[in-house]
């Protein structure tokens, strides 16, 4: 089984101010790619390449991950697509799933918001002529636009959350956490930003901070 740790940042989104607070629980399965919160922060979303599987936790208490229940309240199966990462809505109905095995990103439904047991796959499109390797994923607050790392190119892309084609616009990016390891640190987190609003200049004002995760696990992952 995986291990999730959870930081804790004196400063909203300045991951230069994060620390350990020492939490950590097993989310099972065996390489854990990616995360989600429901927006209430009782209902924690882990997806896995292996096995290949989405799965839903509870937590008691909101964003505490001490309280949350080990066992999975809710999986479904995503077949052999090796799954590198995952993103979610404000809404709790749409979560999109980047498998590797066949450059595809799929989107599943869900009936009734933020339970799983009620997702069914819709959806897919094929990212094969943009990165092979999309590996993290987020939505924007009114769930306009999808941003996406991609391994292969090492970029971030920006979508609309349902297109016809795959188009890549670079702006207004916020917030990008992703897990990785460079030759430098074995094993950290990367946090990206535009630092001007509404940006023209694709990627001209990037500013990047990272935390050392340490010995705490041997390989991080999307975040």
């Amino acid at each position: 089984a995986r291990t999730l740790h959870e930081l804790d940042l004196t400063t909203n989104y300045d991951l230069s101010t994060a620390s350990d607070n020492g939490v950590s629980k097993s989310v099972g399965g065996n390489v854990p790619t990616g995360l989600a919160f429901s927006t209430d922060g009782l209902k924690l979303y882990v997806v896995d390449i292996n096995p290949d599987q989405l799965r839903q936790y509870s937590l008691s208490t909101a964003w505490d991950l001490s309280t949350m229940n080990t066992t999975a309240v809710a999986t479904k199966s995503l077949g052999a697509i090796n799954a590198e990462g995952m993103a979610m809505n404000n809404t709790g109905t749409k979560i999109w799933v980047m498998g590797s095995a066949d450059d595809t990103v799929r989107e599943w439904t869900l009936s009734t918001a933020w339970d799983l047991s009620t997702a069914t796959e819709g959806s897919t499109w094929d990212n094969s002529g943009v990165d092979t390797r999309l590996c993290g994923g987020d939505t924007d607050t009114d769930d306009t636009k999808l941003f996406f790392v991609g391994s292969q190119n090492g970029k971030f892309y920006e979508y609309p959350p349902t297109p016809a084609t795959w188009t890549w616009e670079k702006e207004d990016i916020r917030g990008l956490f992703m897990g990785g390891y460079t030759s430098s640190a074995s094993n950290v987190i990367d946090y990206i930003t535009i630092a001007t609003a509404g940006n023209a200049t694709p990627f001209g004002d990037l500013v990047v901070a990272t935390y050392d995760l340490g010995a705490c696990s041997s390989h991080s992952r999307g975040v």
